[in-house]
């Protein structure tokens, strides 16, 4: 990735710096948003990358205790979107794991299957449910939150992400990836 800092050591650096209200809503914060980061550009390290700028961005803009979770996402959603333009790549990260149908398959295939099954089912979604999924599965954020974060209602979120679950499901059950008896689980309904 194109560096979004002039050097990521120095970045994580002062964040760790930095004073103790920022190592909290860091040590809070990053693991989801890193993951949420991950779902769009499918890079570990980028996804890294993009959360301390995004940190950074807040803090050197925003008094501290202003930066809210809404507003974090929303520069990392910014910054994840100018990358993944910048790569020309339209990959998206897999839900977290289901519950997978007996196929005779061995579990590494299984895995497999429902990986490229969501990935595909995903690419078909409208972007507006896709993001919103991607906020409350690898986010973990509220709908209030997504809702901040994709400048939208609490309800068009939840429709949305309602939708959203449905339409996957529908779409791993004919592919036999879901039995009728198992539903997803890991985030596609909790």
């Amino acid at each position: 990735m194109t560096s979004l800092s002039e050097n990521p050591n120095s970045t994580e650096f002062a964040l760790l710096n930095h004073d103790e209200v920022t190592q909290e809503l860091y040590a809070q914060w990053s693991v989801p948003g890193k993951k949420y980061a991950m779902s769009i550009v499918k890079s570990w390290s980028d996804a890294e990358e993009i959360v301390q700028e995004s940190f950074l961005r807040l803090v050197r803009q925003d008094d501290v205790a202003k930066i809210n979770k809404s507003m974090l996402f929303a520069v990392i959603r910014n910054l994840s979107i100018d990358y993944w333009r910048q790569s020309r790549s339209q990959n998206f990260e897999s839900l977290q794991s289901g519950e997978i149908a007996a196929t005779g398959q061995d579990s590494g295939n299984q895995l497999e299957a429902l990986e490229s099954g969501i990935e595909a089912a995903m690419k078909k979604l409208p972007e507006n449910w896709t993001e919103a999924l991607q906020l409350k599965i690898n986010g973990g954020l509220s709908y209030s939150e997504i809702a901040d974060v994709l400048q939208a209602t609490k309800n068009q979120v939840r429709t949305w992400i309602f939708r959203g679950r449905k339409q996957l499901e529908k779409e791993l059950r004919d592919k036999g990836l879901l039995t009728d008896n198992l539903r997803p689980s890991g985030g596609i309904h909790d």
